[in-house]
């Protein structure tokens, strides 16, 4: 029988006031993979923080070889014996492979020129169990991004590691560099080094898998043996409760096209993607992280360069080197992907919202209180955003007022493009609603809204049509007959 290597008993944690992670239960046991699947969020990235020793949870026990541990800094994790393989590679560009792999190794051997032999020699050896077929003099910044993931697994080899984290690391690789890791894993099987994967594609890494844990919405709904690993089998349980209830939401009819894209391309990462955007029409874009979609966001708002494709407004071809030219099109873009989200934290919830339309509220540089104040109260009420004194500071409101103050102020420029990435991101089921309510009813005004994200049960609420991306372009699409026919596990199937 096995040993158990690791073991996570009922963990909780809430971040911002969202539970991301609830009564989280699982195991490890050497020798095993074990992949973890679920929806992109904070959910899966609050795992990785867990045995990283940069979150603590509130509630809860971690156990490694039977004992109880705590993990309060990445120090802990490294004396667990834990090694995390991020989706950056943290290996140093100016340094050879060789280097890389023994670097804080400094009492590998003595003396210089039996230490650089005898590593030497281990680095040949640890390649050649690697499978890869590289020098070890050869540079990191010249390594293939396969090559550098296989690299970071030969330093926790190195370390005797007995637990591999793998952070997301595939979500950047074909199918064909994916496969370089199975030869991998099973060497890494046989030396009793359990691995546990993340993953946010159902297909990657299936068939190096003895279990897989399927987590939704911060909770673990299942925990399956390869003989268990059905595709239908996993759709139904991710999509148990979707459609349950209705949504409340109700779309508007569209039909005048206001924006279209054609063979947009950029240098790293979107090829020939197209698609039109109609007025009042809310169109979804969703993919894995890595697909490209939020790349689509930021070219259309001038803050990625296109290579090339059109872009055409009301009709008219247009180009976009910039957010400016963006702005003054009437295209907005709000992004949510990461904690920044262009507030001014300084500044008022009145302030911040009212800064994009100082040219139409002042007069010789002096703001006329009166029309500030029209602004104000109309936004407000447009929005249903509830604040006793608008003059308190943005860091004092809850994190959906945050949110309404953003929408606020790209609302106050009047567009007839809204692009939003993420919208919702952080927030507890309550508030998202109030914000997806939000977007419908900009959609009900003629505005039309490209929204990209990740969370599949507010895309099928909202969208008139759903592209689905992958490795930088577009390869499907479910209208809204679709949708609204409940064809569950053929969108479904489509997401994964």
């Amino acid at each position: 029988m096995r040993k158990e290597i690791l073991r996570l008993e009922n963990i909780c944690k809430t971040i911002d006031g969202v539970k991301v992670l609830k009564n989280v239960s699982l195991n490890l046991y050497e020798g095993e993979t074990v992949k973890l699947y679920g929806d992109e969020g904070r959910s899966l990235s609050s795992i990785v923080g867990l045995f990283g020793g940069v979150i603590k949870p509130d509630s809860g026990r971690i156990y490694i070889d039977g004992k109880e541990i705590k993990l309060a800094s990445p120090l802990d994790g490294k004396k667990a014996e834990i090694s995390i393989i991020h989706k950056k590679s943290d290996l140093i560009p100016n340094l050879t492979v060789m280097e890389n792999l023994f670097l804080e190794r400094k009492n590998y051997a003595r003396g210089l020129f039996l230490k650089e032999k005898k590593q030497r020699a281990r680095a040949v050896e640890l390649l050649e169990i690697l499978g890869l077929d590289i020098s070890p003099d050869m540079m990191a910044s010249d390594l293939k991004l396969e090559q550098m993931q296989i690299v970071q697994l030969g330093k926790a080899l190195l370390d005797d590691r007995k637990i591999i984290i793998m952070d997301h690391t595939h979500i950047l690789l074909d199918k064909e560099q994916i496969k370089l890791f199975e030869g991998v894993f099973n060497e890494l099987a046989k030396r009793n080094v359990g691995i546990l994967i993340l993953a946010q594609n159902l297909r990657d890494f299936t068939s190096v898998s003895d279990r897989m844990y399927i987590m939704k919405e911060g909770s673990i709904i299942g925990n399956l043996m390869t003989s268990e690993m059905e595709k239908d089998k996993i759709i139904q349980m991710i999509a148990k409760d979707y459609y349950s209830e209705k949504s409340g939401i109700y779309l508007n009819q569209t039909s005048e096209e206001v924006l279209r894209v054609e063979g947009l391309s950029t240098k790293n990462m979107l090829r020939n993607v197209s698609f039109s955007l109609n007025k009042g029409e809310i169109v979804s874009i969703t993919g894995s992280y890595g697909s490209g979609k939020y790349e689509v966001g930021y070219a259309l708002y001038g803050m990625e360069r296109t290579l090339g494709g059109k872009i055409y407004l009301h009709n008219k071809r247009i180009k976009i080197k910039n957010p400016s030219d963006a702005i003054k099109r009437k295209i907005v873009l709000l992004s949510f992907e990461k904690k920044e989200n262009g507030l001014l934290y300084n500044l008022s919830a009145k302030e911040n919202i009212t800064i994009s339309r100082l040219g139409n509220i002042s007069n010789f540089a002096i703001i006329r209180k009166e029309l500030e104040n029209w602004l104000i109260k109309t936004v407000y009420n447009d929005l249903s955003l509830n604040i006793e004194d608008d003059n308190i500071a943005i860091e004092g409101l809850s994190l959906v007022n945050q949110r309404k103050v953003s929408l606020a102020r790209a609302i106050s420029c009047n567009p007839d493009v809204l692009i939003l990435i993420d919208p919702t991101k952080g927030l507890e089921n309550e508030s998202k609603k109030q914000i997806l309510e939000l977007l419908v009813s900009f959609s009900d005004r003629g505005i039309a809204i490209l929204l990209i994200s990740s969370n599949l049960h507010e895309i099928l609420q909202v969208s008139h049509r759903v592209w689905l991306f992958s490795n930088g372009t577009i390869t499907g699409c479910i209208d809204r007959d679709m949708i609204e026919s409940r064809e569950q596990m053929n969108i479904l199937s489509s997401f994964i």
